[in-house]
């Protein structure tokens, strides 16, 4: 058992000094990510399988996250990650769906009102389509 935590405790530190991360693990994500975006390993990816337009300023993501997400409870947030010119940017939003749709479908969906001014919301707005990979926290 020593021996299994030492050789744990070497990973994460070699992967912080190497990899500037306690993941060694996502070291080949830019790689994995180019052959298929939901293997990446540094968050959780979920694929948009459906935008509804709900009103003129806000839109319902329906999204498929990895199975290895672990789901979550009513009220919960959860982080989405996106990169917009290059630089990864993390916001919280609410989830619109009942834990019900994640466990008999495996889907989620966000309710997400556009933000004068905002970065990520304008964003996903304008450029996100069915089909594209964000990540989940």
């Amino acid at each position: 058992m020593l021996a299994k935590q030492t050789q744990s405790k070497a990973l994460h530190w070699l992967g912080r000094q190497l990899f500037n991360s306690n993941k060694p693990e996502t070291f080949l994500d830019p790689l994995v990510e180019q052959i298929n975006p939901m293997w990446v390993q540094e968050y959780t990816p979920a694929r948009v399988e459906q935008i509804i337009q709900e009103t003129s300023d806000t839109k319902t993501l329906v999204l498929k996250p990895a199975g290895r997400w672990p789901g979550f409870e009513a009220g919960q947030h959860v982080n989405i990650c996106i990169e917009i010119d290059g630089v990864r940017r993390q916001r919280t939003f609410s989830l619109s769906s009942s834990p019900i749709l994640w466990q008999e479908t495996g889907r989620i969906s966000l309710t997400i009102k556009r933000l004068p001014g905002g970065l990520v919301t304008n964003w996903l707005h304008d450029h996100l389509e069915t089909g594209a990979v964000i990540g989940l926290g």
